[in-house]
């Protein structure tokens, strides 16, 4: 009983802690991004959250099992790996650095670890005293003969999170790809409430909301642009990743900053057993990578690059004219990690990526050069401790930029006409997060976070030879943002468990200061072994905007701050659904309705761009909105099998509405898509081969497409006679943005892979696949010509052959 007392006498000032210092103090007025009635909306959380904790049961505790799980012949953490006591039906998982916590009551106990694609292993043990339990687990090689099993072995009837998809690398690196590159947002964009903006585009659209609302995670550390080749691949490379974790909703408060998801990409430490690598090479680039123990069983690297050949194309085409352009693009991930006791190990990581896009021409006497340029840079610091065995921590300091330059030289006779633009945004950020077990019916996650940025979203430079002018040089912007967490994971009952948290964040800007209490709730209530009932409210806020004119992912994408002027985007989000497994869980069903609101949304105003206009800076060219979202979505995933794959279907409507556009009417979002299926399906054949398919069908896009035509008098001060034959022209009538939907989208891709293992353990793999199938011509953009709409489509079928060879 007394221990209990002392647990709760721990967390009761923790949380109080949070309630009255949530309000950070300000560094001039204060202006609250939540009005009176959410404040106070948001206190039942709260209360609940006290309710909970003290309402407790008292438990015997008496020792601690904890440890790593790792991968037995790499070395290589298991992040999510099972550890479960079969006689209570209770277990926990590992966290993202493949560590675990069991608090337990008794003489002994009777552990199960298991993975996805590895043998079980089951340990028992007499609770003496807390025992250090470090487990490897071995690869199961005899599953490719008997079953596949595709996604980790913790079904979504006993997760207490909704909306969870956790993404095996076996089945990202099988399903079929543009290109034969294989491509983590690709394959995520067949899930459920997962939409692509266009045709080919890596952008993620989740649930209504935009690229920008998504938190995506590299080893930690925020990536602000993931595209290369324009959107239509993504920045990760798949063979330096390691573990692929997408939250939709129910977000728990460790994470925060975005309103829609959270993508939380680990990569691999590089094997401490031996070395070994992957060389693989597809039509539209090489990759490469290799890694290495520096110290058997103490420290090792990985180190991956991979860069396009579509500029050798292009070079050997500017032989035949006197032309010279082309399109590259590179990325470099490394990794060390370094164990410096059992209790101690320290991790560096690294990733840099670039794309250029360039044309030089002549032109008679005058000379043309236009260069792109744009890339992210991130790093980080991490030292993991372990302070006993209840508690974890994981302390890091990261750093991550993101570059964007374009340049436009014309050279004529007596003169040099020079335009550059750039655009930057820098993060600098430290972060605590701890893992605390104080029982086997509570998992505590508590930390803070610390981040300094600076934004310079929009500086452009004209140079001729008359004039030398900067516009909007000083709008470079400096912000601070701090924020702090706790949640507690709380088995109620044996039926009920709840995640309940709190996330507190202040953000300092110039003379202004915003704080915000985002409260955080989800409950799992078990009906039956197979079935359970899940609920969710998520209050989330987020400080930065991405100004976009287009869905490409083009470099000319702004990221601008929270200011004075323009507050930051919040949403508020409640999700209930349903979970069962069928078939001695070889298929997991869920079902699962939701409803967000967002607010404080901005856009370009009718008619402004990224481009300066008249020195204005870009708060005067947004206007400021909001939105909904809500529908329902239907996952159907069989684990096991020699057919493996998912069928995913979204029912949704995504509106907003300025009161700057359209008198404030409600308009369909770009990307609101009524019906959205998505099927994949992966075919285990003998000999290690496997067929791969996946087919897609969606709502075509809401366009704005023109309802009449007018003669109108032209802008006065034009140049009729250059411009015009009179001082009469065509005018378009548009009765209201987004209203014309283009026709749906549908496309079946194929894949077959044959792998074979060849001398002194090296693997070869082929890869065949069919882009588009039966050569469906979707719609990429309409336009009218001679009176009637006509569609533009980008991809025909396009076969490709990828080769993959490890050693």
């Amino acid at each position: 009983m007394n221990v209990i007392a002392n647990e709760r006498e721990a967390i009761f000032p923790l949380v109080t802690s949070l309630f009255v210092y949530g309000r950070l103090p300000p560094g001039g007025p204060v202006r609250r991004s939540y009005s009176a009635s959410r404040s106070d909306g948001n206190c039942w959380l709260m209360a609940v959250f006290l309710l909970i904790l003290s309402n407790q049961p008292t438990l015997a505790q008496t020792h601690t099992i904890s440890g790593y799980v790792t991968d037995a012949e790499s070395g290589e953490k298991l992040i999510g790996a099972s550890v479960y006591l079969p006689t209570l039906g209770k277990g926990t998982t590992t966290n993202l650095y493949g560590f675990y916590s069991l608090p337990l009551s008794g003489d002994s106990a009777t552990v199960t670890f298991s993975y996805i694609g590895y043998a079980r292993r089951t340990e028992t043990l007499a609770l003496r005293q807390d025992t250090r339990l470090d487990v490897e687990l071995s690869s199961n090689t005899l599953l490719e003969e008997v079953e596949v099993v595709a996604t980790p072995e913790e079904n979504v009837v006993d997760q207490v999170q909704m909306s969870v998809h956790k993404i095996p690398m076996q089945t990202i690196e099988q399903a079929p790809v543009l290109g034969g590159e294989t491509d983590i947002l690709k394959t995520l964009q067949l899930l459920p409430g997962v939409s692509f903006g266009s045709e080919g585009s890596a952008g993620l659209y989740v649930r209504g909301g935009s690229p920008d609302q998504n938190l995506i995670l590299l080893d930690g550390v925020p990536v602000y642009n993931v595209n290369h080749l324009f959107g239509f691949l993504s920045v990760f490379n798949t063979d330096a990743i390691n573990n692929v974790e997408l939250i939709k909703g129910g977000i728990p408060a460790r994470y925060g900053g975005r309103l829609s998801s959270v993508l939380d990409i680990s990569m691999k430490e590089g094997n401490l057993k031996e070395s070994g690598g992957v060389f693989a090479i597809s039509p539209i680039a090489a990759r490469f990578t290799y890694e290495s123990p520096i110290k058997r069983d103490t420290s090792s690297f990985i180190i991956s690059a991979r860069r396009t050949w579509l500029d050798v194309a292009s070079a050997v085409a500017s032989l035949l004219d006197d032309r010279t352009f082309g399109y590259n693009f590179y990325d470099v991930n490394a990794k060390y990690n370094h164990k410096l006791n059992r209790n101690n190990r320290v991790y560096l990581s690294f990733y840099t990526g670039r794309d250029r896009f360039f044309d030089t021409f002549n032109d008679g006497t005058d000379r043309y050069t236009f260069n792109f340029r744009w890339g992210n840079l991130t790093s980080v610091l991490r030292w993991n401790h372990i302070f006993n065995p209840k508690l974890f921590s994981n302390i890091s300091a990261s750093y991550s930029t993101y570059n964007f330059f374009q340049e436009y030289r014309v050279r004529q006779e007596g003169t040099d006409f020079f335009n550059l633009s750039r655009s930057r945004i820098r993060d600098l950020k430290l972060q605590a997060d701890f893992d605390y077990a104080p029982a086997l019916s509570h998992s505590i996650k508590f930390g803070g976070m610390l981040s300094r940025q600076r934004f310079e979203p929009d500086v452009v430079q004209v140079v001729n030879a008359s004039t030398d002018t900067t516009f909007n040089n000083q709008t470079f912007i400096n912000s601070t943002n701090i924020e702090v967490y706790a949640e507690d994971e709380i088995s109620i009952t044996r039926q009920l468990t709840t995640n309940v948290g709190l996330r507190a964040s202040g953000f300092w800007v110039n003379s202004e200061a915003y704080t915000n209490l985002q409260p955080r709730l989800a409950m799992r209530y078990l009906v039956s072994p197979s079935l359970s009932v899940k609920v969710s409210y998520t209050y989330m806020v987020q400080y930065l905007h991405l100004l976009t004119n287009s869905s490409l992912g083009l470099p000319t994408d702004l990221w601008v701050s929270t200011t004075e002027n323009v507050a930051p985007q919040r949403s508020e989000q409640v999700a209930a659904g349903i979970a069962k497994s069928l078939v001695r869980n070889r298929y997991d069903v869920s079902l699962e309705g939701y409803y967000k609101r967002m607010d404080n949304l901005i856009a370009y105003r009718d008619g402004a761009s990224f481009l300066f206009q008249n020195g204005e800076t870009w708060e005067n060219k947004v206007v400021a909105g909001n939105g909904e979202s809500y529908g329902a979505e239907l996952f159907i995933n069989k684990k096991q099998g020699k057919i493996t794959g998912w069928l995913g279907y979204t029912l949704s409507w995504t509106y907003h509405w300025f009161d700057a556009i359209d008198d404030g009417r409600r308009f369909p979002f770009r990307y609101d898509r009524r019906h959205d299926l998505s099927l994949l399906v992966n075919y285990h054949l003998p000999k290690d081969r496997t067929l791969s398919t996946t087919f897609v069908y969606n709502t075509g896009n809401a366009v704005s497409i023109p309802t009449a035509r007018y003669q109108g008098i032209a802008p006065p001060g034009w140049e009729y006679e250059r411009f015009y034959q009179q001082a009469f022209d065509d005018r378009l009538l548009l009765d209201q943005r987004n209203n014309f939907r283009a026709p749906a989208y549908h496309r079946l891709d194929i894949s077959y892979q044959r792998t074979k293992l060849k001398k002194k353990d090296r693997q070869r793999t082929w890869i065949f696949s069919l882009y588009n199938a039966y050569n469906r011509l979707n719609p990429y953009f309409l336009y009218e010509q001679d009176g009637r709409l006509k569609q533009y489509s980008l991809f025909p079928i396009i076969p490709s052959i990828t080769y993959r060879l490890e050693f």
